[in-house]
């Protein structure tokens, strides 16, 4: 009879050791999870910056209208004044205050803004302000041409370290 009772303890000892592996290994899991960068938008949040961007109203006229930033984008691309003055400098002029306001400097680390045309890989725009950091989220956006030749606009943000 003795060796049955041993038998059970050393069942239940077993036991014992498997669930504290588990817990264990659940522990270490959650702690993971846990440790979330935290202090950035996602690039969900970031994309939707960036298509909404595109409707905002510059100071850019063309006859009686003024262009949207998706048009003075497509405008720069192509070389085309807005009345006397370069329609890239508008472009320029604009996106550094819509970034400035969203993404300011105190809340986050920094941020990259590269605009170029995706068939010849030509630079239209880049703007950056800050400093990287190893966390960052990006997102990005193209527009089409009458041509058919797309611009691709990428935004990365990069939070502050803690």
């Amino acid at each position: 009879m003795k060796v049955k009772n041993r038998k059970g303890q050393e069942e239940i000892v077993g036991f014992i050791v498997i669930v504290v592996i588990v817990t264990i290994i659940a522990v270490m899991l959650l702690l993971f999870s846990a440790r979330k960068p935290a202090g950035i938008e996602s690039s969900q949040e970031i994309g939707n910056f960036l298509q909404s961007s595109m409707y905002f109203t510059t100071d850019c006229k063309f006859g009686t209208e003024n262009l949207e930033l998706g048009e003075l984008v497509k405008s720069c691309y192509n070389n085309e004044m807005c009345g006397e003055e370069s329609s890239c400098l508008i472009l320029n002029r604009t996106f550094d205050g819509l970034l400035s306001a969203g993404w300011n400097l105190e809340r986050y680390s920094g941020y990259e803004l590269d605009i170029y045309s995706s068939q010849d890989n030509s630079t239209i725009l880049e703007l950056n302000a800050g400093q990287q950091s190893l966390n960052s989220q990006a997102s990005s956006l193209s527009l089409l041409l009458a041509s058919g030749n797309k611009i691709s606009v990428y935004l990365k943000v990069y939070a502050k370290a803690e």
